[in-house]
């Protein structure tokens, strides 16, 4: 079966130039989920700190 397709991504360039472009899309589905993943990661670092500000505030008030 190899040998076949082989053969036949010889006859027809454009052939081989669909599987790059498939690897080319499946690599930008993935960059962009990494930065998705890195923006949330950084909202989540914000909210995380707000709380602990949040915190901070609230046994400063409870020492008074």
């Amino acid at each position: 079966m190899f040998s076949i397709k082989h053969k036949l991504c010889d006859m027809n360039p454009d052939a081989g130039m669909a599987g790059e472009l498939r690897q080319q899309r499946r690599l930008e589905r993935k960059a962009q989920a990494v930065k998705r993943i890195v923006e949330a990661s950084a909202d989540m670092s914000k909210c995380c700190d707000k709380m602990i500000q949040n915190n901070n505030d609230m046994k400063r008030l409870l020492k008074r």
